[in-house]
């Protein structure tokens, strides 16, 4: 399956041929031209989030509110039917912070589009908004982004997401070592120069029992117009079994990431996709590549997967660092939001 993103589990394409072979009673060989592959994938559903917060006398956050709607996995391999669609798609995958009262809800939403899993699957999902709304909830309260991460984080014992054998073990203390990783390493705390920001974000994915965190800098050019002149990535994966793939994998994370975040969009028009190339369907190009620099956690620990684990705390990280230079994204790719970039 190696390559295919999840692509490669549906087998439309195989059926086609089927049909095919089956009028001429020959073997068949089918390849899709571009436009094809472009217009015929399952492509990642669409997702709502709703966030609320609340906090006690001290300004701590006390309480917690995320519900998501989205179509779940299960309707995708399932059908509608299917009996437990909030299973692994609720707004509790990934959330690490330690918050009294927490939450999470999710309705299975369904539409008549072929839908699949997008790299890094449902965290993908969850980190934007959750990792945008913890810098939201810390602008509010004027705390510093990266200590008030750190005080929900660093006293907080390892937790279990989930019951029963296949539950899930979370290490706030790891989570907090890469997001301090990548702080240090850009520079969180030293004076910047002029209209330069920075905005950090960290998760933990736990399916691959890895933790990631960004911080991305940016130059404000002018309102909404910006440049990325850094991105620090930090992980833990445990031991390192192959330190140079790891490295390939975090920076193809980065750019397939910045691909969503700033201009990667399906749209649909008279129930037909309307991208059918890289002229309608962009992808991040050469010259859009940022400088980035990979630091990788010495630690014993079990070993745990890269090929997911660098993409979802970017679009967060590059977003936070445009809310602090003045203008929030809440939608994706930003440049709906009149955002663009040289």
């Amino acid at each position: 399956m190696g390559g295919a993103f999840g692509r490669r589990l549906h087998f439309d394409f195989a059926i086609e041929a089927v049909k095919i072979a089956k009028q001429i009673d020959k073997p068949v060989k089918l390849v899709w031209e571009r436009s094809d592959d472009i217009q015929f994938q399952p492509y990642r559903p669409a997702n709502y989030h709703l966030l609320k917060a609340g906090f006690d006398e001290k300004q701590n956050l006390a309480a917690w509110q995320h519900h998501v709607l989205g179509t779940p996995v299960a309707f995708m391999t399932d059908g509608p039917q299917a009996k437990e669609p909030a299973e692994m798609d609720g707004a509790d995958k990934g959330f690490c912070y330690d918050v009294p009262n927490v939450y999470t809800g999710y309705t299975p939403v369904d539409f008549n589009i072929n839908r699949g899993w997008l790299r890094s699957v449902d965290i993908c999902v969850n980190t934007f908004p959750v990792e945008s709304f913890i810098d939201e909830i810390a602008a509010k309260l004027k705390k510093d982004p990266l200590q008030f991460r750190l005080s929900m984080l660093e006293n907080r014992p390892d937790f279990k997401t989930g019951d029963g054998p296949g539950a899930m073990v979370q290490s706030p203390a790891r989570i907090a070592g890469v997001l301090k990783l990548a702080a240090e390493k850009i520079g969180w705390t030293e004076k910047r120069k002029p209209n330069h920001f920075i905005g950090l974000a960290t998760h933990s994915f736990i399916f691959a029992k890895s933790y990631a965190a960004h911080a991305i800098e940016i130059e404000l050019l002018e309102p909404k117009k910006f440049r990325i002149t850094r991105v620090v990535a930090a992980i833990d994966c445990g031991v390192v079994i192959n330190p140079d793939g790891l490295l390939n994998q975090m920076e193809g994370g980065l750019a397939f990431a910045l691909t969503q975040t700033l201009k990667g969009e399906i749209t649909v028009k008279d129930s037909r996709v309307v991208e059918d190339g890289f002229f309608s369907y962009e992808l991040l190009r050469y010259d859009e590549m940022p400088p980035v620099e990979i630091y990788m956690v010495d630690s014993k620990e079990e070993p745990g997967g890269v090929g997911e684990v660098g993409l979802p705390t970017v679009a967060p990280a590059l977003c936070n660092a445009l809310a602090a230079a003045g203008s929030r994204p809440r939608n994706l790719p930003i440049r709906n939001e009149g955002f663009s970039w040289v």
